[in-house]
């Protein structure tokens, strides 16, 4: 009788669809609400995982399962995790080492204005997918050419405007990118089957709308200046 009743307390509990969106839901409030009362990220983040700990041995699965299933996560995301490390280092030398300053000074020589805008849209873009990193792209070479904007007269929030679209674009397109990597890890799937799949969607967000809206904007722009010339004449 005793053995039938540890087995019956070991039986973890039905998962009802009330217990599944506690589950999901409670420790995503918890985490943003912690934030924003002022508390630390990683602060927030652990009292998260113990929430959902707490949760999932009330729901009764013993703790051996509750710790193979952490490590087994952790390690998907392993390889995520290096490169995340490995871009912050990165970026921490282009910032100490003064390749900003030196950029922004050839960039100004280099440039025409004519083809500054997309240049603000490729580069970016380029640098995110070698380095697999949006913010780092947008922190480093996207500064520069915000600089070089203000510089030559150009709106600094349409270049900013191109800057981040480029950087994102780069971002999910690049096998580096730690999104992509834990993208991919939790689906158990290929990186590059993954990327092929947002090809096409990132491909009308990123680059065909934008092209299109730039062209348009260009095209306006030129009608009101030679709008402007006629009646000044």
């Amino acid at each position: 009788m005793s053995t039938n009743n540890e087995k019956t307390k070991r039986t973890p509990k039905e998962m009802t669809a009330g217990r599944a969106l506690f589950g999901s839901l409670a420790p995503i409030i918890l985490l943003v609400a912690l934030i924003l009362i002022g508390a630390d990220v990683a602060i927030a983040t652990i009292a998260a995982v113990f929430l959902i700990v707490i949760f999932v041995c009330w729901m009764g699965y013993p703790w051996e399962r509750v710790e193979k299933a952490m490590s087994n996560g952790l390690g998907s995301i392993g390889q995520a995790l290096i490169v995340m490390l490995l871009v912050g280092c990165m970026i921490a030398v282009l910032m100490s080492s003064g390749c900003i300053p030196t950029l922004l000074y050839y960039g100004i020589k280099i440039v025409s204005p004519k083809a500054f805008l997309p240049i603000c849209f490729l580069l970016p873009a380029f640098m995110s997918v070698c380095c697999g990193t949006s913010w780092g792209a947008i922190s480093t070479i996207g500064v520069v050419l915000c600089s070089m904007a203000a510089g030559m007269g150009i709106p600094v929030y349409i270049a900013a405007g191109a800057v981040v679209s480029g950087a994102y674009f780069g971002d999910k397109m690049s096998p580096l990118s730690d999104t992509t990597l834990l993208a991919a890890a939790s689906c158990d799937i290929s990186v590059f089957d993954h990327i092929t799949s947002m090809l096409l969607y990132d491909d009308t967000g990123y680059v065909d709308i934008p092209c299109a809206l730039y062209h348009t904007w260009c095209a306006c722009f030129r009608f009101y200046r030679y709008g402007r010339c006629q009646s000044a004449d």
